[in-house]
């Protein structure tokens, strides 16, 4: 047995080594130092049907903002979107550049930094508003101010959100999370917020 296993580890370690056995001449082969650039653009489902995206990934055929040439047209100038959701990494390079305020309405503070595995908020933000040239989000040009809300949310959690998006002045405010009911509470400083804007 022994034998055996001797010339086989000696043809594993030459073949799985990289040579050939051809002399190679360093002078004249070159390699390429320049990466190929990553995209992700296949992978923007929400953005653009792609049917065999889809179809692969069983998402369904209506569950993208039917995008089409509008984005070309507008990309979110002059616009401040609040968004308010879990966390944010705020140095992701697709979207640090978007944002220009935080807020935590747990302490009053600005650190909105994902605290486990919360990540919902970066990846809404993304959509929105990614900028780096891998991913487009739908609105790269717009101002992000983000709101982080406690996981279990209250209704003066949620007031004090929309109170901060309103006194800062935002065009549009993104709640991309769910509830089973909304509180008149909520639903009344949603109006209020809308006929103040």
């Amino acid at each position: 047995m022994k034998k055996l296993i001797f010339p086989i580890a000696i043809s594993l370690f030459l073949g799985c080594s990289g040579s050939s056995g051809v002399p190679i001449d360093t002078n004249t082969t070159k390699r390429s130092t320049q990466k190929k650039p990553i995209t992700y653009k296949h992978q923007e489902w929400h953005f653009i049907y792609d049917k065999n995206f889809f179809q692969f990934n069983k998402i369904d055929r209506d569950a993208h903002i039917h995008a089409s040439d509008s984005t070309k047209k507008y990309s979110g100038k002059g616009v401040t979107i609040a968004v308010i959701d879990d966390s944010l990494d705020v140095s992701h390079p697709d979207i640090r550049d978007a944002i220009i305020k935080t807020y935590n309405v747990e302490d009053n503070s600005t650190i909105v930094t994902p605290k486990k595995d919360e990540s919902h908020g970066t990846a809404v933000v993304g959509i929105i508003s990614a900028r780096d040239g891998k991913v487009r989000g739908i609105a790269p040009d717009a101002k992000i101010i983000f709101i982080a809300v406690p996981e279990v949310l209250t209704d003066s959690a949620v007031v004090k959100a929309f109170d901060y998006a309103e006194k800062n002045h935002a065009d549009i405010i993104s709640c991309s999370w769910g509830t089973n009911s909304v509180s008149d509470i909520v639903k009344d400083k949603i109006k209020e917020v809308a006929h103040n804007a």
